[in-house]
């Protein structure tokens, strides 16, 4: 005893000295892996007390002395060795706590056993230990993570929005909540899978996404709004109209758009502007381009005939009268026909449209006016006196129509007189 009396003087630095009298304890004494705090004094009167602590490394044990006092005897007190090896205090899991009757506790030495329990949010994954070891290294055995978080029920759809899940639905998860374009939010923007009760749930309900409304569109002066409504949603059209005589000047359509979440026009209305105030522009002056002509060929027609029945004419005593007709000429015997004055030449500058409606009237108009003619003659012959050689045989008209370089179509009667 006196030798670790002596190693203790000599680790510390005290000094040993005879009590002067009596009520001095002297130094107190030396204990295992501990350190009294003696604040540099030698002399300890009675009732005096030194308080020890454990090395490091070392942790002291519950329930035991850590001090000694000097009694009247010139004693200290006893005290056993009270310091021994632990491991510190067990790790913080995020997913899981010390069991109560663990949270006081200071000493754990080798071989200790402590168990802990899921935290609020979290369940525990079966088949695994919830228990960590003090090992003879002094170190906490390394725990499988025991507890899972508590997922929330899916939060549910947004008309007219979405729900924007950014990870997942587990304890602790957040989730974003928008609407379309042309809807306000209204609401929460977000949501967090939070502690309820003996589970967890969003702490927040799901927002709903209303309209977005234009304003009136403006009005304009002397015109109107075709289309007028009674509330104008994102993306509808009003479409502007003037009076009679007024001219619209500007975009006649505005749409209705959206900036932020509020509802605003596309554009500004248009105006109605009188035509009288409007200065007129002056004409550009004319020009003349010269168009190559369009040729348009007619295909060639064929020469019409009509049998006219011949009728008997009987003879008399009276000279023959001879009818002259500035249309049509009666030749001798021979029977040399009777001819229409030709037409005259296209009027130069004509268009080939008026070229083919004229190829196609004049014809049929010159055809009429033979039969016309040819019954005039006809009827006047009746009247007169004729000779005759023979009964009359069929008349052969013959019709020539006009082709682009002909001219008028000829009458050829036969070789009878009439």
């Amino acid at each position: 005893m006196e030798s670790e009396k002596s190693a203790w003087y000599t680790r510390t630095g005290a000094k040993a000295v005879t009590p002067a009298e009596p009520g001095d304890c002297g130094l107190p004494p030396v204990i295992p892996h501990a350190q009294a705090e003696l604040g540099g004094n030698t002399n300890f009167p009675e009732n005096s007390s030194v308080l020890y602590k454990c090395e490091k490394d070392f942790y002291k044990i519950p329930g035991m002395a850590d001090a000694v006092i000097c009694l009247p005897n010139n004693k200290w007190t006893d005290i056993k060795e009270f310091c021994n090896r632990s491991c510190e205090v067990p790790p913080r899991l995020t997913y899981a706590a010390l069991k109560k009757i663990y949270i006081s506790m200071n000493y754990f030495p080798v071989g200790t056993v402590i168990e802990y329990e899921c935290r609020p949010g979290y369940r525990k994954k079966p088949g695994l230990p919830t228990k960590v070891t003090c090992l003879d290294n002094v170190t906490w055995s390394t725990p499988e993570t025991f507890c899972d978080k508590r997922s929330c029920l899916h939060p549910g759809e947004i008309l007219n929005g979405r729900v924007d899940i950014k990870t997942d639905l587990l304890f602790g998860s957040q989730i974003f909540f928008t609407c379309e374009t042309g809807y306000r939010l209204v609401g929460a923007a977000s949501a967090f899978c939070l502690l309820s009760g003996s589970g967890v749930d969003w702490n927040e309900q799901l927002p709903i996404c209303t309209k977005i409304l234009c304003p009136d569109p403006p009005t304009i002066t002397n015109g109107w709004i075709t289309n007028e409504r009674h509330i104008y949603e994102y993306r509808q059209v009003v479409t502007y109209e003037c009076k009679r005589g007024f001219i619209l000047t500007g975009d006649k359509h505005i749409s209705c758009t959206v900036k932020g979440d509020i509802g605003a026009w596309s554009g500004s209305a248009p105006k109605c502007r009188d035509k009288s105030s409007i200065p007129l522009t002056s004409s550009p002056r004319p020009s003349t381009t010269n168009m190559p002509g369009i040729e348009v060929s007619l295909p060639p027609q064929k020469h019409t005939t009509i049998n006219v029945p011949g009728t008997e004419v009987p003879s008399t005593s009276q000279k023959s009268t001879t009818v002259n007709d500035p249309a049509s000429k009666h030749g001798p015997d021979s029977g040399t026909s009777t001819s229409s004055p030709t037409t005259e030449p296209e009027e130069k500058g004509l268009t080939s449209g008026y070229k083919a409606v004229l190829y196609g009237v004049v014809p049929g108009v010159i055809i009429i006016g033979s039969l016309i003619l040819a019954k005039f003659l006809w009827d006047r012959g009746k009247s007169g006196y004729y000779k005759t050689r023979e009964n009359n045989k069929e008349s052969n008209v013959l019709f020539h129509n006009l082709n682009e370089a002909d001219a008028a179509p000829e009458i050829r009667l036969p070789s009878d007189k009439l």
